[in-house]
Order: C-alpha cells, then sequence, then structure tokens
C-alpha cells in the first residue's frame, strides 16, 4: 500500500462508507443492490483520488494507463474492479457491523480501571 492511500481509505471510510452504509441499511436494502451501489461509489471514489493525485500532486499511485479495460484515459480505475469493489463493500458492510456491535464492551473495559 502507498502512503498516498492513508489518507484515501481512512477519510474514505468514514467520510463516505459509513453514512453510505446506515443510509442503506436504515433503507433495509437488497444485498444485491447494495453491491452495485457499493461497485460505482467506490469505483468513482477511486477515480476522482486518482483524478485529484494526478491533476493536483502530480503523482500516479496506481497507473492503469496501459491496461485495456481502463476506465479513463489516463487510468484512473478499471472496469474489471468495479464488481470487485461492491464485493469489498458487502466486506466492509461485515467489519463495520461487527466493530459497531464490539464497541460498548471495548468501551467498557477501558472505563474499569
Amino acid at each position: 500500500v502507498s502512503l498516498y492511500m492513508i489518507p484515501v481509505y481512512g477519510l474514505l471510510m468514514f467520510l463516505c462508507f459509513e453514512p453510505m452504509f446506515r443510509l442503506l441499511e436504515w433503507a433495509q436494502v437488497a444485498w444485491y443492490v447494495r453491491i452495485g451501489i457499493y461497485a460505482i461509489g467506490i469505483s468513482g471514489m477511486e477515480a476522482l483520488c486518482g483524478w485529484i493525485y494526478d491533476k493536483v500532486f502530480h503523482v500516479m499511485p496506481w497507473d492503469y494507463s496501459q491496461c485495456r479495460d481502463k476506465v479513463f484515459a489516463r487510468g484512473y480505475t478499471r472496469w474489471s474492479y468495479v464488481p470487485l469493489w461492491g464485493v469489498a463493500g458487502l466486506v466492509l458492510e461485515q467489519y463495520v457491523t461487527f466493530v459497531r456491535e464490539l464497541s460498548p464492551y471495548v468501551y467498557q473495559a477501558l472505563m474499569i480501571r
């Protein structure tokens, strides 16, 4: 993992994924629709972050420009990754749910002195 990705992964989890997951959970959206939403959303964020890094910082932490299935000419993301990002969204849901359920116990353990 590139050091450039730390702010991307860290901020996007809390600023984008967590609110989206809460909304989808509240609306009780079917899992196959959530896969599509995550696939489009995460791929879009990958492309946007790649574009920002390219245009603002003049670096390409990931470069798919030589790939046949690139989405943009500069290769900010790939079509073959789109379904994988959808599945990754479902996996992240499980992680977030686990952390939510574990949080009260961790808080309680830390508060006992």
